[in-house]
C-alpha cells in the first residue's frame, strides 16, 4: 500500500471530510467542530485561569472552577474547568487531563455545538493512538462511541503538550448518536454493575433528574439471564449493539472496561425503550492477549452462559475481525504516527521517553498485525453449540 493510499485509509478512520485535493484546488473549509476530529491539522486550545482558580485547582483538582476563558477558534469566557483522571491524574503544573464545560456557568451555551470537551493527557498510552483506533472500530461496529482528535493544549500561555480530544457525553453527543427524544446516560463507577443494590451508584451524565425506575427495571431483568435481557418480549437491552460492544471490547483487549464493571456507560433511549452500552477510557487497550470470553460483567456472563446469545456474540466478533481488516489498521497506525509526530516531539511535558514511545508503538503494531490471527481460531465453536 502506498503512502497516499494509507492516508486515505486513515482519513476514513477519522471520518474526515473528504480527501485532500491537489495543490491547485482550494481545500474545503471544515466546520469548526470537525477541526477537532480531523487528522489533516492539529489545532490548539488555550485555557486562561485567574490566580485564584489556579490555586483552587492545585488544592482540589477535581472541583470545578470558572476559567477566565477558553480559546479555540473563538474566545469563550467563564468556562467550567476541572482536572480529571484516576491513574492518569496529574497536577495543574504538569500535564493534567481536563474537562471543559461551556454551559456550566451559562445555561445552554455551546462552543461550536458542544457543551463539553474532554482533553486526555495520554500518560497511560505511550503510543498516543489507542483511543483513536479503538473508538473508530467501535463506531464501525455500530456502537455509539465518541469521536477522537488531537490538539495541543496551553494553560495561561504555557504549552502543556499534545492531547487527545474526546467527544464528551453531552447533549451534542446524545443528539448525534441517538435519534429521537433524549434519554438518560449513566456512568458505572468501578465495580458498579446491573445489580439492584448498584442502581443508586450509577452517575447520571445526561438526562433529567428523578426516580431511577428505568435503571431498577434493567437491574431486575439482569437476574433473568440472557433471555430476559436480550430476547424476551420487551427485553431492555439493544441486543445487536450490545453484542457488537462486547465483541469490540474483546478484540481490542479492553481489560480496563466492562470486563470488571469499569469505564463504561449505559444510555436509555425512550423511543425504543432499550439500553445501549457505550465504551469509555480505552487508553489501556491493544495490549493484552485476552480471550474472547474473558469478561466478568454481569450482562456479558449472562450472554456467555446462554447458547443462543453465545453464538450471536461469536458472529458479531467475526464481523468485527472483518471490519478491522477492511479498515486496514496496519496502515492506519503508520499514518497516524506521521500525523501526530511533530506535535508529540515538541510536547514539553511528555511523560514517556522516546525509547519507551518507540517500544510501545512497536508492540501496538505487533498486536494489530496478530490480533485477527489470534482471535479467528477461537470462533471455531461457532455453530457447534459449544462454549
Amino acid at each position: 500500500m502506498t503512502v497516499n493510499e494509507s492516508l486515505v485509509v486513515l482519513l476514513a478512520l477519522a471520518a474526515a471530510v473528504g480527501c485532500k485535493s491537489g495543490k491547485s484546488e482550494p481545500k474545503p473549509k471544515k466546520p469548526a467542530l470537525e477541526r477537532l476530529y480531523a487528522l489533516d491539522e492539529i489545532g490548539r486550545i488555550d485555557v486562561e485561569l485567574s490566580a485564584k482558580d489556579r490555586k483552587k485547582l492545585r488544592a482540589e483538582p477535581r472541583k470545578w472552577v470558572k476559567a477566565d476563558a477558553v480559546v479555540f477558534g473563538q474566545r469563550v469566557a467563564d468556562v467550567g474547568v476541572r482536572i480529571k483522571g484516576h491513574r492518569s491524574l496529574r497536577p495543574l503544573d504538569d500535564k493534567p487531563s481536563l474537562r471543559l464545560s461551556f454551559d456550566r456557568y451559562a445555561d445552554g451555551r455551546r462552543l461550536f455545538g458542544v457543551t463539553e470537551l474532554t482533553l486526555n493527557n495520554m500518560v497511560e498510552d505511550p503510543t498516543m493512538m489507542r483511543e483513536f483506533l479503538g473508538y473508530r472500530l467501535y463506531r464501525e461496529a455500530g456502537v455509539a462511541a465518541p469521536r477522537v482528535g488531537y490538539v495541543e493544549v496551553a494553560i495561561d500561555g504555557e504549552l502543556r503538550g499534545l492531547y487527545a480530544v474526546i467527544e464528551s457525553p453531552d447533549a451534542a453527543y446524545v443528539e448525534r448518536s441517538f435519534a429521537g427524544r433524549a434519554g438518560w446516560l449513566y456512568e458505572g463507577e468501578y465495580g458498579c454493575d446491573l445489580y439492584p443494590d448498584d442502581v443508586p451508584g450509577f452517575d447520571r451524565d445526561f438526562g433529567s433528574k428523578g426516580e431511577r425506575g428505568h435503571l431498577a427495571t434493567l437491574a431486575a431483568s439482569a437476574s433473568g439471564g440472557a433471555s430476559a435481557l436480550f430476547y424476551d418480549d420487551g427485553h431492555p437491552v439493544a441486543t445487536e449493539e450490545f453484542l457488537s460492544y462486547l465483541a469490540v471490547s474483546a478484540f481490542i483487549a479492553d481489560f480496563d472496561g466492562y470486563r470488571h464493571a469499569h469505564n463504561y456507560r449505559i444510555y436509555y433511549r425512550p423511543d425504543d425503550q432499550r439500553w445501549y452500552f457505550l465504551p469509555w477510557g480505552i487508553d489501556r487497550s491493544f495490549k493484552k492477549d485476552l480471550g474472547i470470553f474473558d469478561s466478568y460483567g454481569l450482562a456479558a456472563r449472562a450472554c456467555f452462559d446462554d447458547e443462543r446469545c453465545r453464538q450471536d456474540y461469536l458472529r458479531a466478533l467475526g464481523k468485527v475481525i472483518d471490519d478491522f481488516e477492511r479498515l486496514d489498521f496496519d496502515a492506519g497506525v503508520d499514518v497516524l504516527e506521521a500525523t501526530i509526530s511533530e506535535a508529540a516531539n515538541r510536547d514539553p511535558k511528555k511523560p514517556h521517553s522516546s525509547a519507551a514511545i518507540k517500544k510501545a508503538r512497536k508492540r501496538l503494531r505487533e498486536f494489530v498485525a496478530s490480533r485477527p490471527v489470534t482471535i479467528r481460531p477461537q470462533l471455531s465453536c461457532l455453530g457447534s453449540g459449544e462454549a
